[in-house]
């Protein structure tokens, strides 16, 4: 943004309503005619604010307190912020105790990579690298759904570590099976080529030697005869896989097998490699807890690998507490918090009550659950866990989950309540909930998955919030960084090891029902601060005959503490502007389109990224209503990879497909393909005539939807970026920047006014200098 230091006109001490004592300063914003190139009314206008080190300093962190008026000083004009956010990739889930599921490395480059699970088909690790703001992409295996769908299971994900050569080793597995593999890299920081893939066989080796041991038939038929409840069989199965590269060179493989023969379940074990994961050492079971399943999250710092975890899963037992304890590779022994030792390779497996106990769930009023851990470089400690609280008698409905951090300063451990809520993240899994982690390079930062706590979403629809502590814990602030959408569930995030500002939290979206069933995708992004900050400004009349001038107010310091109140998908209702929406969006509603009276003349402006199918032939939606109401309306690429619109009424169904307007599309699996970006400008007249472009290209195609001119204001309804899936379709592979909707025909105004309504507010709105209003009040 050109920043002028301009004269500024002096502040009216007239008072409106809103404007108080509270609002500290101001500036001036000008867009000057000559970048006019048309009259509008009710134009959505962007105004860029990343680069005003002004409102860095003196403006609320989140912006919340930025307010936009006309050139009276007063007049308080519709505005909301756009919440910068990233598909990273669609159909991806992950789970909570695999990891890490992303790691930042500074070797010759500058890489954050990320690995995940995609629904039916298969394991992905994808790589960003931040000197050139390029995503690329590779799939490790292919994984097809069995005929039950068993295995389509987010508890599948993938864990990665970087070698100390650079080179990338990645495991990853079937949830509770004897199927596990892993690969590494070619060449040091780079996915896209990759060794051979090896199968992990070291329990399945000794499952053939103990299942086919008389001495061990003889148990077999014994637990047979007596209806016991020991395993009959050895189960090799794997499942929550954790991965280190220590100093030496050693590999950390860390997983939880199913069963054993001696009737152990699920104790965490470990493997090592002393050959950068070609090769692995036995299992060694290192944690025990008889009869129960204890559940531990991991991190590294050095040669040290600490474990925060559980001595049981939840269902298994109400009374489940919280441990800490440590590996020491250098000297090859096991340690309390404190450094108390527990004792060398010859005490494993310990028990949790030799660790260092932080939540006591036998008299605490719920039973627990981790959820991450992280270390600093000075040796602190953040812990996370679930406290389920509250009435249990009807499980399902009314229990509470509590959010606990748990801090270590060197000395002791501090724990203390961040929230709490009594909404249902998994409707199939009781005691699953939306997630937090810490900040891998800030333990003063949480983020959390939570339902907007000021009551104006459903109970269904969740977002990401950064908390934020200043005195280990005891007290916190919250910012909503994830934008909103009315019935999907931003969760699980995810802060990269080493996490660059760039990229600070990921996170999966969409609708989760279980581990076995879910529609989501995995998205990147923190508006954070101001200097990632851009807002749309509703402007009444844009006028080439005249500058337009405005303020932007800021500097109200009360509003710190309040709910955020910015929005990224605010619908503008007006006799203009419908609806507008700028971002970044997969299946997800914009919003319900209001018309306002019979035969209402729309005009559609959609700015999209995709890729069309996995192999970029057949139809896809773009922008459509939702599949289920009575009238649907549909944009998007037919059959034939042209543009096409449909109408479906209760008189009948009807289309129109623009055979001159090709869309470009790619191989969604093609981690080489760029990613192409089509502009669509589309109008409705009032007797249904329809008439189209597709990036500046006007269609000779004219045609008209007759039942068009008898729809009702309320039927076009709520309008998605993609049908919501059905069963297991999910058939939009890519991703909306910007919607328009606006009452009125399109012609070259407005298409002027479209193509330069990003340099409106990335170059050629000119801001003054700051104005202080302290001596005016």
């Amino acid at each position: 943004m050109n920043k002028k230091n301009k004269p500024v006109q002096k502040y009216n001490s007239q008072r409106s309503s809103w404007l108080d004592t509270k609002w500290k300063k101001r500036k001036q914003i000008t867009l000057s005619r000559r970048h006019i190139p048309g009259k509008v009314t009710r134009f959505p206008l962007l105004i860029d604010l990343s680069n005003e080190t002004d409102l860095a300093q003196h403006a609320s962190p989140d912006g919340r307190d930025i307010v936009f008026t006309s050139a009276d000083g007063t007049t308080r004009l519709p505005s909301y912020q756009v919440v910068h956010q990233r598909l990273l990739r669609d159909q991806a889930v992950w789970t909570i105790w695999s990891g890490p599921r992303a790691v930042r490395y500074t070797g010759n480059q500058d890489k954050t990579y990320v690995a995940y699970y995609t629904t039916n088909r298969g394991w992905w690790i994808s790589s960003y690298d931040h000197n050139n703001d390029s995503w690329q992409h590779y799939k490790l295996r292919s994984h097809e759904q069995s005929a039950e769908g068993r295995w389509w299971d987010d508890h599948n994900n993938p864990a990665i570590t970087i070698r100390n050569d650079g080179r990338i080793l990645v495991v990853y597995g079937e949830h509770s099976t004897d199927q596990s593999w892993s690969r590494i890299s070619e060449h040091p920081e780079n996915i896209t080529s990759w060794n051979n893939e090896i199968p992990f066989t070291q329990e399945q080796r000794i499952a053939n030697r103990i299942n086919f041991k008389p001495w061990f038939f003889a148990k077999r038929v014994w637990a047979k005869l007596t209806n016991t409840t020991r395993p009959t069989v050895y189960d090799p199965a794997y499942s929550y896989v954790n991965l280190y590269s220590l100093p030496d060179g050693t590999i950390w493989r860390q997983y939880r097998p199913l069963t054993t023969w001696s009737g152990i379940s699920r104790q965490p074990t470990f493997v090592l490699s002393r050959d950068g994961g070609n090769t692995w050492s036995k299992p060694v079971r290192f944690i025990k807890e008889t009869n129960r399943s204890p559940y531990l999250v991991t991190a590294q710092q050095g040669n040290n690998i600490h474990f925060f975890f559980s001595d049981a899963h939840p269902d298994e037992w109400s009374k489940t507490s919280i441990y800490h304890a440590y590996y020491d590779h250098s000297k090859g022994t096991y340690h309390k918090s404190d450094g108390e030792l527990i004792g060398d390779a010859s005490c494993l497996p310990f028990t949790p009550a030799q660790a260092t106990k932080i939540y006591d769930g036998t008299t605490a009023a719920g039973e627990a659950w981790v959820y991450d851990i992280t270390i600093d470089e000075e040796g602190r400690i953040a812990g996370l866990f679930n406290v389920y609280s509250g009435e249990k008698e009807n499980k399902k409905s009314h229990q509470i989950h509590e959010y606990w951090y748990a801090f270590w300063d060197g000395k002791e451990w501090k724990t203390s309540k961040i929230d709490s809520e009594s909404n249902i993240f998994s409707t199939g899994q009781r005691r699953y909930s939306g997630g937090f982690v810490v900040d891998t390079v800030d333990l003063s930062q949480v983020y959390l998955s939570l339902v907007n706590p000021d009551g104006t979403e459903d109970g269904f629809t969740r977002h990401i919030w950064r908390y934020k502590t200043d005195d280990n814990g005891s007290t916190w602030n919250r910012t909503r960084i994830s934008r909103q959408g009315q019935g999907k569930a931003h969760s699980r995030p995810v802060v990269p090891v080493n996490r660059h500002p760039d990229l600070p939290v990921l996170w999966q979206y969409g609708h989760y029902v279980n581990y076995l069933e879910y529609h989501t995708a995995l998205a990147a992004g923190d508006h954070g601060t101001l200097n990632d900050t851009q807002y749309y400004v509703q402007i009444a009349e844009l006028n080439p005959d005249e500058d337009l001038t405005l303020y932007v107010y800021y500097g109200d310091k009360s509003t710190e503490n309040q709910t955020i109140q910015t929005k990224s998908n605010t619908k503008i209702r007006s006799s203009s502007c419908l609806l507008s929406y700028k971002g970044t969006l997969s299946q997800n509603s914009i919003g319900q389109l209001s018309l306002q009276k019979l035969g209402t003349a729309l005009t559609f402006e959609i700015s999209a990224v995709w890729a069309s199918d996995r192999k970029g032939k057949g139809e896809a939606a773009i922008l459509s209503s939702e599949p289920k109401a009575e009238t649907q309306f549909w944009i998007g690429k037919s059959a034939n990879n042209t543009l096409e619109v449909r109408l479906l009424t209760s008189s009948g169904k009807e289309s129109i497909v623009f055979d001159d307007l090709a869309f470009k599309t790619r191989d969604w699996e093609d981690a080489a393909a760029v990613p192409e970006r089509s502009v669509i400008q589309l109008s409705i007249l009032k007797d249904g005539t329809v008439y189209a472009r597709l990036n500046a290209q006007e269609s000779r195609v004219k045609k008209t939807l007759t039942h068009y001119p008898n729809l009702s204001p309320a039927d076009l309804g709520c309008l998605y970026t993609a049908p919501e899936p059905e069963n297991d379709k999910m058939p939009f592979q890519g991703w909306i920047e910007a919607v328009h909707i606006y009452e009125g025909r399109l012609d070259k105004s407005w298409l002027n006014i479209s193509a330069k309504a990003e340099q409106m507010g990335a170059l050629l709105v000119e801001v003054g200098k700051e104005e202080d209003l302290s001596d005016t009040q």
